[in-house]
């Protein structure tokens, strides 16, 4: 997703929306609920080099939302199976009617090829040149009000009513048990395998689920630089 400011900025904002890990709330900010030219919903950064001619990363301010891929992953069961009429057509449907959640992890082990939008790491997102991770800010999950606070400083039209708005609530949230109870050791260990290079780079944990190492994927200088622009 792309999210041109309408102010003026030394950065546009460009949103790399991976599902369930908060992109429908920071959608919610932007006013943006349809796919358009603005917000092309799912996209790994690397699109825009194919969508677009000449696409320059650098003058983007790009940033994303992350979550302990267990934990998102129990999420995206519960909503899509819960939605299953509005999503992927036959898919959800069938997983709703013949898979339990652990059935469904075994799944995305087996057959990956039809699976890429829930098998897809976080460096596949957000790498386009698969060599290293390409974004300026990575907001954690556990910690959004605090992280998601420096977007009001590029100043979007409502922005401050917004943000009292996002405090209260996110969007497309789904309802379930603490994530851990849905794991045994063999589906704990296939998720480990999907997002082997996401757990390195991050540090992530299954126990310690809240934490993650995203410090030096946060380019406060760059942030710095585009918030004393005038």
């Amino acid at each position: 997703m792309a999210i041109l400011n309408k102010k003026k900025s030394l950065y546009p904002l460009l949103f790399v929306h991976i599902p369930k890990c908060a992109g429908g709330s920071i959608k919610y900010h932007f006013h943006l609920s349809y796919i358009n030219r603005n917000n092309f919903g799912h996209v790994p950064l690397r699109f825009y080099k194919h969508e677009f001619k000449n696409f320059n990363y650098d003058k983007y301010f790009k940033f994303t939302s992350l979550r302990n891929p267990w934990d998102r992953l129990v999420s995206l069961y519960h909503f899509r199976t819960k939605n299953s009429h509005k999503y992927d057509g036959n898919y959800w449907r069938h997983v709703k009617n013949k898979m339990n959640f652990k059935d469904w992890i075994q799944y995305l082990e087996d057959r990956p090829e039809i699976n890429s939008l829930y098998h897809e790491t976080y460096f596949d997102y957000l790498s386009y040149n698969n060599r290293k991770i390409n974004v300026d800010f990575i907001i954690n999950f556990y910690n959004f009000k605090k992280d998601f606070k420096f977007l009001k400083f590029f100043k979007n039209e409502n922005s401050i009513a917004q943000m009292k708005k996002l405090n209260k609530k996110h969007t497309h949230s789904s309802e379930h048990k603490d994530f851990r109870k849905y794991y045994n050791s063999k589906t704990i260990d296939i998720v480990a395998k999907i997002h082997k290079k996401d757990i390195k780079l991050f540090k992530y944990d299954f126990d310690n689920y809240t934490y993650a190492d995203y410090h030096k994927y946060r380019n406060y200088k760059k942030l710095e630089k585009a918030l004393s622009f005038t």
